[in-house]
């Protein structure tokens, strides 16, 4: 995992921050992680004598492959690796298709799609097991709240479900809980939901709590998981183009989405509530640089293509304007300040900019 974080605005300096895992392990549980095929084989080596000597055997059967970002253009083709005393061939997973790694689905697609499938299965089973059976709302409530509930929250602990979605794969359990205390379909989801009445809880309320508390965990650790999270800010911070770090309150969310960032799902969700994480003057992650942010005069397609621009590192006007201050600097002149060539064609976020 690595990024290039600014360092000199003035001519596009950066320095690049990185952490590297090598390997996970639980229990008789093992994954590798390399970054190319012939890395792998040869730490799958190392570990195939490590073994032998302490009697220990690879199932090459139960092994399984996982490239992410492969370089590959032969789509025909799947990448292996040879796994065991027998050598057993381990071919990789297609794009689409999901491991388990401790009981969390993840392929290379990412996104939680497999999760939410055996989630909503989770919850279908739970229902049809519960429908034709007498049970008291107590009953019902303790199913929901402490079987049910514990059991999706640790699935989504790579992933982060939107409202809509948490509520779509619910619907079942408020149906069934209305249908046994005998009132109308149409009736508020907020009556099982309250703490005076049912009190049942919603996969939406469980996944916000248990997020938050585990981010909040992790951005006070100083090892590698505390490394990693606070470099999956970082990312998220360069994406949207802020000059203020995501757990200021100043920061502004971009409206363009931040694809497989659990990090910053998290806090950007915390925020509509009115949840800030405080952040130390020492570790803040502010970018030292005056003027107005960019994204905050741009909108629709010019805001996407201004988010999209890479390597430029250009986040507020003043990046914009000559020193006197009373002029914008010409579009070869900005990649010119850079460190790129002057050429090229004029974006249209530029072109924007001057209108406004």
């Amino acid at each position: 995992m690595s990024l290039r974080w600014p360092k000199n605005l003035s001519y596009n300096k950066t320095q690049e921050l990185s952490w590297r895992q090598g390997v996970l392990a639980y229990a008789d549980d093992t994954t590798w992680i390399a970054k190319s095929k012939k890395e792998l084989q040869e730490i799958i080596k190392i570990s195939e004598e490590f073994y032998e000597l302490n009697d220990i055997e690879i199932n090459g059967k139960k092994s399984e492959l996982l490239v992410i970002n492969s370089k590959s253009n032969k789509k025909d083709s799947r990448l292996a690796v040879k796994v065991g005393k027998n050598k057993d061939t381990v071919y990789a997973r297609r794009n689409t298709e999901a491991i388990r790694h401790l009981g969390v689905w993840i392929s290379e697609k990412g996104g939680g799609e497999c999760n939410v499938k055996i989630i909503a299965k989770e919850v279908s089973r739970m229902c049809k097991a519960v429908k034709f059976k007498k049970a008291t709302i107590s009953q019902l409530t303790y199913l929901n709240n402490s079987v049910l509930l514990p059991s999706i929250e640790y699935r989504l602990q790579t992933t982060f479900l939107p409202k809509l979605k948490c509520d779509q794969i619910q619907r079942p359990i408020w149906m069934l809980i209305k249908n046994k205390v005998e009132l109308a379909r149409s009736a508020a989801n907020s009556i099982c939901s309250h703490n005076r009445l049912i009190g049942l809880r919603s996969i939406w309320q469980n996944q916000l709590a248990h997020h938050i508390t585990e981010l909040t965990i992790r951005l006070n650790q100083s090892d590698g998981i505390g490394i990693t999270t606070q470099l999956r800010l970082k990312d998220a911070q360069l994406k949207c183009r802020s000059k203020y770090s995501l757990l200021d309150e100043k920061c502004t969310f971009s409206p363009v989405k931040v694809k497989n960032n659990l990090t910053y799902n998290i806090i950007r969700n915390a925020a509509k509530l009115g949840f800030y994480f405080q952040e130390t003057q020492a570790n803040t992650n502010n970018i030292e640089i005056r003027g107005t942010e960019l994204t905050s005069l741009l909108s629709g397609k010019e805001l996407r293509d201004f988010i999209d621009s890479k390597n430029l590192n250009i986040f507020t006007t003043d990046q914009l304007i000559e020193e006197e201050g009373n002029r914008l600097l010409s579009w070869k002149q900005v990649r010119w300040l850079r460190g790129y060539k002057g050429k090229g064609r004029k974006p249209n976020w530029l072109l924007e900019i001057k209108k406004s």
